[in-house]
Formats: C-alpha cells, structure tokens, sequence
C-alpha cells in the first residue's frame, strides 16, 4: 500500500537552490562518493551522457545519474519559488535601499494560477501595505508576512514559500521504470567510457516531490537492466545516508 507522510516544508528548500545542474551532480556524487566504497576513487571529469567519467587504474567508469521523484510536485514547487523570486527581483528593482524579509504560503487551489501572476500580486501587495498594517490578501495566499530584512543572513531580504505536500514511499514500479528510461540510452554512454553504471539519487531531503525509499524494499526488489551497476543513494538530512547496490534480475 502506498503510505502518504503530509509535510510542511520551506519551498527554498536546500542549498542545492542556486546550484547549476553540473554542480548538483557534484554535490550529490561527492556525498555518496564520501560515504560508500563501492564508488572508486580516481579522476572525475564532468561529462554528458554519462554525467561523470571516473578514470580509474582498471580503465574508466561512466556513471550516469538520475532523481527518483515525483515530477508534478516538483514542477509545482518549481513555479511557487519561481514566481516568489520574480517578486523579489522586481521589488529589489524598484526599492533597492529598503529590503524586506517575506515569507509566503499558498492554499490547496494554487495549482490553477499562473507563474506572472502570483509574482505580480505579491508584489502589489507588498509594494502597497504597510508592514504594520497589511490589507486584504490576494488568491491563493492565506499568508503573506512582511519583516525589515535581517541584512546580516541576506543583504537584500529573504523571500520564502511554504506549502504543505505528500511524501510517498517508493515502489518497485517507480525505480523500475526510473532505471528503464536511462537503460534506453546505454549505447551513448557507452561510447565515452570502458564501463557504465546508473546511480539513481533518492534526496529525502527534497521538498515537494520527494519519495521515501525503504531499505528492506531493496532487498527484496530485482530489476532487469544493461548497467554493469545501478546504485540507489538515499541522501538523508544533513548530508549522511547510504548507498544501496540493486540487484539483477
């Protein structure tokens, strides 16, 4: 059965925020790297298709990586920050001297709004209210807090978005069908390396869109495959977690 974990979470969720994709890869490829022994040591280059070269003393080693996650969620999260940080720039613009801290949250009808348009009514809405004194709130907001900034943590204020979201447990499915979309392109990574393994990144850190993979699912979990290995890194909060070799069907 599939188990639903409702959470409430910061849509600025991690670090990770402001990373290009090369030093995402980076970051998470460092961090299971550091943590398990079945990734080898040896020169990293940062590649496409595979995403990372490792060039070890028994030849080289392509490892392309892939996000096990809910797509919808993620895309929505995507748009909520997106239109926040829209506000903020614009606001920034026109008020360069008078930062503000704001933070944000969304009702459940969301999802039927436009990008623009929840950037443009936070700034309107911000632009025109006293902080003392804020006025009606537009849709879909059901709060919307304006603070003088707190310049010494963000010089030029600190936005931030909240929205309650679900949190799955994973299922043999999801993975397998994670793992079959790369499979499809084996032959290109194979051109750049001796080798080819998949590592497939579970962040149970992420936000809107994450999926709780269970260890003991593993175990008992066999997947059919081209990769000489797919790897499952499940990233837990504050930067530990555990590498999972999946098994061959």
């Amino acid at each position: 059965m599939t188990r639903l974990v409702v959470k409430k979470h910061f849509l600025h969720w991690h670090e990770k925020k402001t990373f290009k994709k090369k030093e995402i890869e980076s970051y998470y490829f460092e961090k299971a790297q550091s943590i398990s022994s079945i990734l080898p040591d040896g020169e990293v280059l940062y590649l496409e298709r595979p995403d990372i070269v490792i060039k070890t003393s028994q030849g080289s080693i392509g490892i392309e990586l892939t996000e096990l996650s809910v797509e919808e969620p993620r895309a929505l999260a995507g748009k909520l920050t997106g239109a926040v940080d829209d506000a903020k720039a614009s606001y920034n613009k026109i008020f360069p001297s008078k930062p503000l801290d704001v933070v944000v949250t969304f009702s459940l009808e969301v999802d039927i709004f436009k990008r623009k348009s929840l950037s443009k009514d936070l700034l309107e809405f911000v632009t025109k209210n006293d902080i003392s004194n804020m006025g009606m709130l537009p849709k879909p907001y059901t709060h919307i807090g304006v603070y003088p900034a707190e310049e010494r943590i963000e010089p030029e204020g600190r936005w931030q978005c909240i929205r309650a979201f679900s949190t799955i447990v994973a299922s043999e499915k999801m993975i397998r069908e994670t793992i079959s979309k790369k499979n499809n392109h084996i032959r290109e990574y194979q051109k750049k390396s001796d080798r080819v393994w998949l590592l497939i990144i579970n962040d149970q850190f992420m936000g809107p869109g994450e999926v709780n993979v269970r260890p003991e699912d593993l175990l008992n979990w066999k997947f059919s495959f081209d990769f000489e290995k797919v790897l499952l890194f499940s990233h837990q909060a504050g930067g530990g977690g555990e590498v999972f070799e999946l098994q061959r069907m």
